[in-house]
Parts: C-alpha cells; sequence; structure tokens
C-alpha cells in the first residue's frame, strides 16, 4: 500500500485523526460538566437500551444524531511532502436533562452557552456554538418509574484536518527552444 504520491496507490491520513467515537463524547461530556454544573458522573452518552440511571436525582444523556459535512474540502499548507485537507462539520446534539431540576439544569445549560468565557472554553476545544432549539418536556420510565425528562438540540460547528502524503512538484526539466 502507497502512502505517498510517489508511487501508485491509495493514500491514506498520514496524521493523527480529529475527535470522533470515545474522543469526541469525552470532549463533549466535559463541555456540558462545566456548562451544566453536573458532576462528571451524571452525565453520560445515550444508551440505547434500558440501563440504570446514574447516581443522583438529575442527570443528563448526550448523543451526536448528526454529523453533516462539507461537500468540498480546503487543501491547504502544501509542503514538499504532505498537504493538509480541511472540511467543516456541523454536529446535531440531542441533550436530555433528567431527575426533578432537569428543567432547571436545561435552562441554566442554554443559558451557560451565550456567556463569552464558556464559548471561549469551547473554541479551545476546537468547537463554535451555532444554536439550540426549544427545551421541550416529557416523561419517561425508567427502572419502572416515570422520570422527567427536558430534551434539546443544538448545533456545534468545527473543522477538521488530515494531513496526506501528496509530494509538491518542486522542479521540473525545462527546455526552452527560441528557433534559432
Amino acid at each position: 500500500m502507497s502512502n505517498s504520491s510517489n508511487t501508485p496507490g491509495w493514500l491514506t491520513p498520514r496524521s493523527e485523526e480529529p475527535e470522533y467515537d470515545a474522543a469526541l463524547d469525552a470532549l463533549l461530556a466535559d463541555w456540558i460538566v462545566g456548562v451544566a454544573a453536573l458532576a462528571p458522573d451524571a452525565v453520560i452518552v445515550r444508551r440505547e437500551e434500558e440501563e440504570a440511571a446514574p447516581q443522583g436525582d438529575n442527570w443528563c444523556e448526550y448523543a451526536v444524531s448528526e454529523i453533516a459535512r462539507a461537500t468540498s474540502a480546503a487543501f491547504s499548507r502544501q509542503g514538499e511532502e504532505q498537504v493538509t485537507q480541511q472540511r467543516d462539520e456541523t454536529l446535531t446534539c440531542s441533550l436530555s436533562f433528567f431527575g426533578p431540576n432537569g428543567q432547571s439544569i436545561g435552562t441554566r445549560f442554554l443559558d451557560g452557552l451565550l456567556v463569552s468565557q464558556n464559548q471561549d472554553e469551547l473554541r479551545g476545544l476546537g468547537f463554535a456554538f451555532g444554536g439550540h432549539g426549544a427545551l421541550t418536556g416529557s416523561s419517561q420510565q425508567i427502572n419502572n418509574q416515570w422520570v422527567k425528562r427536558y430534551d434539546v438540540t443544538l448545533r456545534l460547528y468545527r473543522t477538521v484536518a488530515r494531513e496526506y502524503g501528496v509530494m509538491a512538484l518542486t522542479q521540473a526539466p525545462v527546455t526552452f527552444f527560441t528557433g534559432e
């Protein structure tokens, strides 16, 4: 397998992967903990099956429900042995705040999103806040008990980058014919 354009074959990224999967979940959990003022063990990734709720009365489940990627990419920072591909992404995140104070915690989180220092911290993680929908209430049965739940969907923007081994054309033999 080739990993440079100086030989034929498929090219794969040479750089570290952007945060996805568990690494992305960890970044988002830290962000939610910080803005919502919840304990770290009270912020969990959304589960598919019913499990025991986290310890405590109030908690938050979250998930990245969609990653929309720009249809084109920018190639920048061409070096002699690599090029960097950059692509913009919009992450749609679904958050659910549970418990007797779920509504209060949900609105506190949404208000905290607009604080400039919190936005600076989010930018430090590589994201920009893109807006949110309404906080909607309902109930959910967990462990044979009905628990209040407040849902909100929000958008985050980021740019991801990958380096590829595309060699630069640094010199080429040229012969000029003057016709003499």
